[in-house]
C-alpha cells in the first residue's frame, strides 16, 4: 500500500511527532510512505524527516508553499497519480487541507484519514459542524 502523509510544516509539535512515529514504525512489507509538506518554511523537524528518507522509511518528500487552492489541488492530484497512492493521512485539520482532500478524491483515493486534534480556531460548536460537513461532502 502506498500511503501519503500530509503535514503543514516541520513544526516541533505533537501531530508532527506522531507523523514521524507512524512513518518510522509502519510495517515495511508491501508498504511505501510518502510525505507532502504544505509549509516548507517551517523547518524545526526537517532533519528528522530527512533521516527517515535516508533510512528508506520514506520514499519521497514533496514540499509546496502556495496560497493557491487550485495549485494545491493540482499538485496533490498528480502526486497521487504518479506515485500510485492508495491512502492518505492528513495530520493537521485546517482550511488548507480542503484542497488536499479534493485533489486526493479527484485522483480516486477513497481511504482518507484526518487527525482532528487541532481544529479550526472558531467556536467549538461551529468547528464540529464544519468537520461534519467536510466528512459528508467527501464521503469520509
Amino acid at each position: 500500500m502506498n500511503i501519503l502523509h500530509i503535514i503543514d510544516g516541520f513544526k516541533l509539535g505533537g501531530i508532527e511527532t506522531q507523523a514521524l512515529e507512524i512513518i518510522d514504525n509502519f510495517p515495511r512489507r508491501g508498504n511505501k510512505n510518502f510525505l507532502f509538506n504544505t509549509s516548507p518554511e517551517v523547518k524545526d523537524l526537517k532533519k528528522e524527516f530527512t533521516y527517515l528518507l535516508r533510512k528508506k522509511r520514506l520514499q519521497k518528500i514533496e514540499e509546496l508553499n502556495t496560497k493557491s487552492s487550485l495549485l494545491l489541488i493540482y499538485k496533490i492530484f498528480f502526486f497521487c497519480k504518479k506515485n500510485m497512492i492508495d491512502s492518505l493521512i492528513i495530520y493537521p485539520c485546517n482550511k488548507k487541507m480542503l484542497p488536499v482532500i479534493l485533489g486526493a478524491k479527484l485522483a480516486g483515493i477513497n481511504n482518507i484519514f484526518v487527525h482532528i486534534g487541532n481544529t479550526f480556531n472558531n467556536n467549538k460548536r461551529i468547528q464540529l459542524i464544519k468537520i461534519k460537513i467536510i466528512f459528508k461532502l467527501f464521503a469520509l
